[in-house]
């Protein structure tokens, strides 16, 4: 039996066609927390996470050590236990050489790791056309998926509806050349994982407004969007564009994009995610440099930046919070492990120091709670369709509350519950994953639920 149910549906907005949660706050209160340390320093490394058996997990692959030269780059990889704050190394990357500016992102249960470049003693660089997947449950690698059409390093990689992966712009050098003789790429590549092959996605437009290396981002919806990098012409100077990218859900190849000039858009090598249904980047730098920290205008060292940066797609608007997190630049992703917590791994600290320094970030709302035991609770009929039932095995607790999730960080629903069992309501929702958050006293549990009408 049900009892003192409160049930409420979050206020949404309408923009291009895509849902927006209402009432975001001008100002939120962030906060850091120094974890860990990695086993070692390393930035310029590819980040990501991932839920094993229901607790989160983030991951480190590759990077540059302390050194900060092209003998310094690797294929070492660290997984961190966020339950347990504890760091211990995975299998290296199954390449032949170290390289840099990976991407890593998670899609179902899988992490796929994908382009980046290598260095040689001569300076001499070349992209990367692999693409290593991981298995998180294994805690091995499994054999690379198809080969990159176009080799890249240092692009945009967001993940669409937890199914398709979009590698936007990006430098390709695919024949050694020293210092100077690649260049950026205006393309879209999107993998499928179900299928292992790769397809073109509407190209962003040939300018060097859109066509970038070191810049970052993520989707939204079905909105792609990625600010800052630096251009291929001349001396790498910086782009202060905001690009968003609309997707055709029906055919997602099909993009449609628009550009516009930011001065808070000038970011290089900051850590993407989201919040609250908006892009998220946190530290960066506000010049371009090379893997050793030094800008490539001047030859002075970069500084990182101490912000966190927000963007409001429906007005326009960047929040700036500044002051907020340690310096840290050289980032290469962000592990979210909720809705409101991040971790940053590594990257550059002041005076271009390769960090070992591992930072858990939140908004001030939560905390890291205890995982529950997922095997604990019932989940049915999962798919739903008009309803979905949570119950307790056997538990002293009750289910407090459960939130639903859209599988791009937008809350769909929030039933605040004080008894053994819920039943949800299930049809007013779009066929579609989303994310279960259960508390139970003061653990929770993750879990993905799949909507079928």
């Amino acid at each position: 039996m049900l009892h003192s149910i409160r049930l409420s549906i979050i206020g949404v907005s309408l923009w291009c066609g895509q849902f927006w949660p209402a009432g975001i706050h001008a100002q939120t209160n962030w906060q850091w927390v120094e974890k860990a340390t990695l086993p070692e320093a390393v930035s310029n490394n590819a980040v990501t996470a991932a839920i094993v058996s229901g607790k989160p997990f983030v991951y480190s692959f590759g990077g540059i050590d302390t050194s900060k030269i092209w003998s310094g780059i690797h294929l070492r990889s660290f997984r961190y236990d966020v339950e347990m704050d504890q760091w211990d190394t995975i299998p290296d990357l199954p390449d032949t050489k170290g390289k840099i500016a990976a991407g890593a992102s998670s899609i179902g249960n899988r992490i796929y790791i994908v382009g980046g470049y290598y260095v040689a003693s001569n300076g001499s660089e070349t992209s990367s056309k692999d693409i290593h997947i991981f298995n998180p449950g294994s805690n091995q690698y499994e054999a690379d998926g198809a080969r990159i059409p176009v080799h890249i390093d240092d692009h945009v990689q967001a993940v669409w509806r937890d199914s398709l992966l979009y590698v936007i712009t990006g430098w390709h050098d695919s024949v050694p050349s020293i210092v100077v003789g690649g260049e950026n790429m205006n393309l879209v590549q999107i993998y499928n994982p179900s299928t292992d092959s790769w397809s073109m996605g509407t190209p962003v437009p040939n300018n060097t407004n859109y066509k970038v290396f070191g810049g970052s981002g993520t989707i939204i919806g079905d909105t792609i969007i990625y600010v800052g990098g630096v251009k291929d012409s001349g001396s790498f100077d910086m782009v202060s564009v905001v690009r968003k990218g609309i997707i055709d859900p029906m055919q997602p190849e099909n993009i449609a994009w628009t550009a516009s000039w930011e001065p808070e858009a000038r970011l290089y090598r900051s850590g993407a995610s989201d919040y609250q249904g908006q892009p998220l980047w946190f530290g960066g730098a506000d010049e371009g440099y090379n893997f050793d920290g030094i800008a490539y205008i001047g030859g002075q060292g970069v500084e990182p930046l101490n912000q966190v940066l927000r963007y409001d797609p429906v007005s326009g608007n960047f929040t700036k919070d500044s002051a907020v997190i340690r310096p840290v630049m050289d980032l290469r992703g962000v592990g979210k492990i909720s809705e409101t917590e991040f971790v940053i791994a590594g990257g550059m600290e002041a005076g271009q120091q390769v960090s070992n320094k591992c930072y858990l970030i939140s908004d001030g709302t939560t905390a890291i709670h205890p995982l529950a035991d997922p095997s604990s609770i019932n989940i049915y009929p999962n798919p739903a369709d008009r309803f979905l039932r949570i119950n307790l095995k056997e538990s002293p607790n009750m289910v407090d509350r459960v939130e639903v999730w859209s599988i791009h960080g937008q809350r769909q629903l929030i039933i605040e519950n004080s008894s053994m069992e819920v039943s949800i309501p299930t049809d007013h929702f779009e066929p579609g994953m989303y994310i279960l958050q259960i508390t139970t006293g003061d653990q929770i549990s993750m879990h993905k639920l799949q909507v079928i009408h």
